[in-house]
């Protein structure tokens, strides 16, 4: 015997946004966000969620986080006049 078990859309879609690595992906989720509220298969709250999670990733995919970049060694230094 078997059981179906039934996974709610708005958290297999949070698990794609986590997923994506490219700003191309989030915006196909996203188009699918609006094609699946306006189609009935999510609610607003969810659509309005999901579209959060969606634009927070997609900055994060457009704009990535530099570290900085640490010295290994002591460098060659031009002093100037301004600098006394």
């Amino acid at each position: 015997m078997c059981k179906i078990i039934q996974f709610r859309v708005k958290e297999n879609l949070v698990a794609l946004f986590e997923m994506c690595d490219n700003v191309e992906s989030c915006n196909f989720y996203l188009e699918s966000v609006e094609g699946l509220y306006s189609s009935g298969h999510i609610t607003e709250k969810e659509m309005y969620t999901l579209r959060r999670i969606g634009r927070q990733k997609r900055l994060k995919l457009a704009n990535p986080v530099q570290e900085p970049v640490k010295a290994e060694s002591s460098g060659v230094y031009i002093y100037t006049t301004e600098m006394g």
